[in-house]
Formats: C-alpha cells, structure tokens, sequence
C-alpha cells in the first residue's frame, strides 16, 4: 500500500518545484472533486517503498478564505495524509512559516522543508536548520529543489516519519482558553484545532458544529467563547509571536548583500506605483508579448508557405481518386493539422514568457497594480494580461487565463478577451473601412472602440449574473521576491500547458474546419452553389436588417475559418475566382485569392457606405476564428461554455450590426 504524503505551503514557496523534483513524468493533473482548482499527485519511491505526494494548492491559512484554502484544509481532516511535508521559503521564512503554525495543532506527521536556499545565500541570509529544527520538535530540510540539492535527504526524513521513527508532532494552543474549548467538544476528532479556529471566528467551522451539537450545549460553548471578547486578534499576535520566537538566532544577515536588497526593494516600489507601475508593466508585456509573436510567427511563416505549397501538391498527388475525396485530404483534414501545428508554434514561446515572467517574480506585481482597473468589471488583476493580449491574437488572450485562479473569473475572461479584436481583424475591418471611409476611418476606429467598451462592461454585467458568487474572495496574493529565471521549472510549466491545450484544442479545431468544407463544397463542390451559399441566402431576410445579401452573409459565417479568408470569399462570390479556386472555404484560406484593387472597384459599386459601416461593425464583433474557439474549449473543457460564447458572439454581431447599419442610413 502506498504511503500518502501532502504537500502543503503558501504559494510561491517552490512547493510545484519540489513536487515536480520528486515525481518527474509520473504525475496526474486534473482537478480536486466538485472544484475548479487543479489537482496535482504523482509518486517517488525510497527504499523499494512507493510514496503518493499530493500537491495540494497554496493557502495562506486554513480559514477558508479561497477555495485553495478550502480544499487544503479539507484534505488534511479527511484524508488524514501519512506526513504532511509543510514547504516554507528561505528568503520569506518568518512569513511562510505561518503555514506551520497553522496545522501544527493537528495530530499528525510533520516536516518542514525550507526551499529556495540557493536564493537566500544570494539574499545574504544563513538558516541555522539544527537550531531550528531543536525549537520545533520536528525535522527540518533545507534544499533547492530547481538543481536537485538535498531531494536525497528529504525522502530519508520522510521515509523515517512515515515509519514511525519520527514521532507525531506535540499538541500546541495559541489562545489560554483553546483547551478549555476543546473539552467541551466532547469525542470530535480534531478537538484542539477545531477549539482554536472557534476562537478565532472561523464562520464555516462554526456552521458545521452548530450543526453537530444540541442547542443547549453549543450555547454552552457559545458561552465560553463570548468571554474572549478578542480572541481573533489575540490568537493571530500568538501565532505571529511564535514564529518570530522560533526565527529568533537562526537566520543570519550578511551585511554586503544587505544594500543589493533594498535596490530591489526601491525598484518594487515603483514597479508597484499606481501610475508608474502601469508604465513598467505596459513596456514589459510589449517586449514580452513582440518577443513571443517574433520567435513564434517566425516559425508560422515558412509553416504557412509549405502548408499551400503542400496543399496544392495534395491536389495534383491525388489524382485518380473520387473529387470529395481529394477535398477531403487537402482542403480539411491537412489544413485542420497545419492549423493545429501554427497554434502549437504560436503558444509555446507564449506560455514560455508567461511562465517566466511568474519564475522572476513579476506576474503577481502585474495583477496587482492593475486590480483596481479590473474591478470595475468584476474581475482581478489577473485577467489584464488576457485582454492585453489578445490585442495581439485571441488565442493567447484565452490561454493566458490559466494564470487566473478562480474558475467563475476564469469563464468570465474566456468569453471577454474574445471581444477584443486580433490582429487579422483589422486587416478586414481596414481594408473595407479605408474604401469606403477614407480620411474618416479614425471615426469608424474610435466608434468601433467606444462600442467594444460598452459592450465589455455589459457582457461582464450578464456574465455576473449568469454566474453570481457564492462567496466573494478578494485578490490575495503574495509579492514573491525576484530571482533568476529556472528554465527547467519554465519547461515543465510551460510543456504541461501545452500538452493538454493541444489534446483538446486541437480535436475542436479538426472538428471545426471538417465541418466548414462540408458546408462549402457540397453538394456539388462550387462554394458559389453550396450548402454554405444556400444558408447564406436563407439568412437574407437577417442580413437585409443589415443591408447585406447573401455574399456578405457568407463571408461572416467564412470568417470561423479565419477572419482574413471573408476577404477570400467575397472575392469569388462577386466573380473575381474560378471554379477550381472555389471549391471550399478551406482552399480559399490556403490560396488567399487576390482582393486588392478589383475586389475594392467591385464592393464600392454593389454595397452602400451604410452596409460596409453594418458589414465591419458585424465583422468586429463576429464568432472568433477557430483556433480561439479550439482554445476557448480546452481551457474551458466545457462544450456547453463554448457553444454558448459562440452563439453569445453571434447574437452580438447581429445587434452591433443593425446598429451600425440604422446609424449608416441616418448619417451617411
């Protein structure tokens, strides 16, 4: 039978570092039963002995103020773990150490391990762990986990914990009248803790044993913790005194380090001032973000060209075989692969300087400074970075919410970011709004602009709706101090993203364009004569709301495919393409037919300024591309989420559309 070992610290504490250490490749990740919050647990063996670890997620406490909070306080009654490894920082111990005092009166195997040591030999600061580990009763390790030092160690400790050579930890009490409480709760297991969480207000444990105990003798209690009028406080300084009774003598300053710190404290003031703080932030995220889209469209680039050239050669290798089905290969399933081959180049340098930025310490200062702007819309400081970036590409937008650790604000940003218009947006909305609206396109810009604000701010209201709170947890976070890059942890951070990114996206997108070129070439392989074409006229009643006919209505249902392919398909369907070069909506994405100066002659003589003013407001606020679709679902993994953004995304794009088009006829 294995032996149950948890991991449990605040966050930024190198725990996921020591857990990864450990375990290597054998690890599950998913998430904890009846929350959204990820589960991770892998095994490592000692001794020919096979140990569970169970990485549970960074709390502050165990009040439950999060459900990070939650579920580790939940897992350690209920699972009564064989050892419970409390994991503290070297350079932050007096402040990672409150973890400790928090569980330190549960009846169980304890060890702290205190990481990051290489980073406090850089601080200047020394740890005199046999000291410590005389005051406390209980075995110390100090290692770094990022270069393997002192793993050896750690599973010798804990293997004696498990074994009993290690004996459990002494009761302890942080307030005169803990024990006395205690008394009262009679054969509840756990007496101690659950008396110093009583007297500390702990609203959900109060709940529960309200419920446990008769009227008459929680009166009682009540009774007895209503003569501590301040026990809140008095048990917090407690805890707090103890800490710093135990750190007293043990951590060492050297002085010449001393002055290389506070120059990184001043830098943190003003990386974390209100105004200036944005500044650094904004110049930061740039270089980032250009950083990410270089490396990765680099790689794109040369992967689009051979895509054609491949897709064409599909073409001419596959003669002799029926024409759907030389369709079928080149035109869906191989674009659908490069597809999911471009979103792969484009995520990974992104998820790598998201996850770097978060080993140097600066992501949570970035949360931070721009939580107040968030707020407005009911969101964290966390979900900037995703409406920043996807300025840039959707999908990065939607993935970088996996820094976010709540699921509702998670969904919430999902369905939000994709309201900011991508890059390839604007080459269809400049292309039609400089023919039509010339010098003036700065208006349609800045109007375009205004309605995304509005329509941010009212989607986040109904998104709030849909999804109220149970409970409302502010944005706690810890500012983790700045160190060096580990590019083995960024890796593995960012390779474990990937990896099931791509497990779900990508089958979405396949999905996705499947469906597309089966709209788009049957029944007869002629886009202009499609399945596509004929929803295109059935809309025609919705888009003469607009002033758009079915042309038009088909180049936004194209846009799925990709928002530059409309432009595509606008071009054949008003005559500039040939029967060969329309055979779907996917071999019009890999050739691009040409849309310069003869499409632009042909949409200024057949559509009025009101319906390209309609066209490029619907187009805006249209259904994402697929990839950001694929993205959505795999961050989501949620098919009903999905559909609902998408439909959401249409319903929006109708509304903006009419808008634009009544405001067209009125002013133009």
């Amino acid at each position: 039978m294995n032996v149950t070992i948890a991991l449990a610290g605040q966050p930024n504490t190198g725990k996921s570092t020591l857990f990864n250490a450990l375990t290597g490749s054998c690890q599950h990740v998913g998430n904890w039963p009846g929350k959204t919050v990820e589960q991770k647990r892998g095994q490592f063996s000692y001794n020919n002995q096979e140990f569970e670890l169970v990485d549970l997620p960074g709390a502050y406490s165990l009040n439950g103020n999060s459900p990070e909070e939650e579920i580790t306080r939940d897992y350690l009654l209920e699972k009564k773990p064989d050892c419970v490894v409390v994991v503290a920082d070297a350079s932050q111990l007096e402040r990672t150490l409150f973890m400790l005092a928090e569980v330190r009166q549960l009846p169980l195997r304890f060890v702290l391990v205190i990481t990051m040591m290489d980073i406090a030999a850089r601080e200047g600061l020394e740890i005199a762990e046999k000291e410590l580990e005389q005051k406390l009763h209980i075995p110390v390790v100090c290692l770094t986990a990022t270069k393997g030092g002192g793993i050896d160690q750690f599973k010798k400790t804990v293997a004696a914990a498990v074994t009993g050579e290690i004996t459990k930890t002494e009761k302890c009490s942080f307030h005169p009248l803990t024990r006395s409480v205690a008394e009262q709760l009679g054969d509840l297991e756990f007496p101690l803790w659950h008396a110093g969480k009583l007297l500390e207000g702990d609203t959900d444990i109060l709940t529960r044993l309200e419920k446990r105990f008769s009227s008459e003798h929680w009166g009682k209690i009540k009774q007895l913790l209503s003569s501590a009028s301040d026990s809140m406080a008095e048990t917090a300084q407690e805890k707090h005194r103890w800490i710093a009774e135990l750190v007293e003598n043990v951590i060492s300053t050297k002085e010449k380090t001393a002055a290389k710190r506070d120059r990184r404290y001043r830098f943190d003031t003003l990386a974390t001032h209100f105004f200036w703080g944005k500044v650094i932030a904004f110049f930061i995220l740039l270089f980032s973000l250009g950083l990410a889209i270089v490396v990765g469209f680099s790689i794109i680039s040369p992967l689009y060209a051979a895509m054609i050239s491949v897709g064409l050669w599909l073409h001419t290798y596959l003669q002799g075989l029926p024409e759907w089905l030389i369709s079928l290969v080149a035109d869906a399933f191989f674009p659908a692969l490069c597809m999911s081959a471009m979103m792969f180049c484009f995520l990974v340098p992104l998820f790598f300087m998201i996850g770097t930025l978060e080993d140097i310490g600066y992501l949570a200062r970035f949360s931070y400074i721009f939580d107040r702007t968030m707020n407005r819309m009911g969101l964290h400081g966390k979900s900037c970075i995703s409406f920043l970036m996807s300025f840039a590409c959707n999908m990065g937008g939607i993935a970088s919410t996996r820094t976010i650790d709540s699921w509702r604000q998670r969904i919430i940003t999902n369905v939000l970011t994709s309201i900011v218009p991508c890059a390839s947006m604007w080459g269809v909305v400049g292309f039609v709004s400089l023919l039509f609206f010339g010098k003036y396109t700065i208006l349609v810009i800045l109007a375009l602009f205004l309605a995304m604000l509005v329509v941010l701010y009212l989607s986040s209201l109904l998104l709030r709706k849909l999804l109220p709170a149970k409970r409302t947890f502010g944005l706690i976070m810890e500012m983790p101090p700045y160190h060096p890059p580990n590019f083995k942890t960024i890796s593995r951070y960012t390779w474990r993203f990937i990896r099931g990114f791509m497990k779900r996206g990508a089958t979405l997108i396949t999905a996705i364009f499947m469906l597309t070129w089966f709209l788009s070439y049957f029944p007869d392989g002629n886009i202009e004569t499609s399945w596509l074409a004929a929803l295109g006229r059935f809309l025609n009643p919705i888009g003469s709301l607009m002033g758009m006919d079915w042309r038009l209505m088909i180049a936004l249902i194209a846009s799925v495919a990709a928002k530059e392919a409309s432009l595509a398909v606008l071009a054949v369907v008003y005559g500039l393409g040939t029967g060969g070069d329309a055979s779907s909506v996917n071999t019009l994405m890999l050739q691009q037919t040409a849309v310069g100066q003869d499409l632009g002659g042909i949409l200024l003589t057949s559509i009025s300024p009101a319906t390209a003013l309609a066209f490029v407001f619907a187009m805006f606020f249209s259904i994402p591309c697929i990839g950001t679709l694929g993205t959505l679902y795999a961050e989501t993994d949620s098919l009903k989420w999905t559909i609902t953004a998408a439909c959401y995304y249409t319903v929006t794009s109708f509304g903006m559309g009419v808008l634009a088009y009544q405001t067209g006829c009125l002013l133009l």
